[in-house]
């Protein structure tokens, strides 16, 4: 059965104007799982990514990993259905249509407990189809082509890599366990920069093995690489 390993990205730039690019942490965590990708002699036949900053930059880490240890790594290829929904947008719709939320301008300031809280609600009445904007792309068509994405990648063969972000490798959890769409948003929130999801693919369908482990920064020193957003 062909083995694929999703990697959520790196920490981005929270509460910055621009998020979608590695903080400097970021590229620390992504060093780390590259480093630990060589030391445990993983090999990859193929290897795709999102097209967003934060993900292509978590892939260059790791391929410099690969790199500096004359180990192989595949030509990567960009997928954007790979890419992450617009969670600002999730976001706005979900303040304009409840502008009394008491968590909202906590969230604002930048508390990260208060940030996560209100970004729950606004995902679960996301999914629910009870916020939405013009631009914004609903749950279901969010569905549709991560399952287009997933439908493409159990036709490869051999062993692949997706760097890619944490609603999406959510719904890959969804189709192995035949998850709600509210587990499926408590698994997206869950989920650690450069935690990895181990699945296995077959003919009956999508096996998860293991999900967000953080192997590579298992040390007592690397706890403050721990992070969520």
């Amino acid at each position: 059965m062909p083995q694929i390993l999703f990697v959520r990205h790196a920490q981005a730039s929270a509460h910055a104007q621009d998020y979608d690019q590695l903080s400097e942490r970021g590229h620390v965590q992504a060093d780390a799982l590259g480093a630990w990708l060589v030391e445990h002699q993983y090999r990859f036949d193929a290897v795709y990514a999102g097209s967003m900053h934060r993900q292509q930059q978590t892939l260059v880490q790791i391929q410099r990993a690969f790199k500096r240890a004359s180990q192989a790594f595949p030509e990567p290829r960009s997928e954007v259905s790979l890419n992450e929904y617009d969670f600002r947008a999730v976001l706005g719709a979900y303040a304009a249509a409840h502008p009394d939320d008491p968590d909202l301008q906590i969230a604002l300031s930048g508390t990260t407990s208060a940030w996560l809280k209100v970004l729950k609600r606004a995902l679960l009445a996301w999914a629910r189809g009870l916020v939405g904007a013009e631009n914004l792309e609903t749950w279901v068509d969010f569905q549709i082509r991560v399952a287009a994405v997933a439908k493409m990648l159990a036709q490869q063969d051999g062993d692949i890599l997706v760097v890619s972000s944490g609603g999406v490798i959510s719904l890959f959890a969804q189709r192995a366990l035949g998850l709600p769409d509210e587990s499926v948003i408590a698994l997206n929130l869950a989920l650690k920069n450069t935690g990895h999801c181990h699945f296995r693919v077959s003919r009956t369908g999508w096996y998860l093995q293991s999900f967000n482990a953080l192997p590579h920064l298992a040390q007592a020193a690397q706890q403050q690489l721990h992070t969520l957003i």
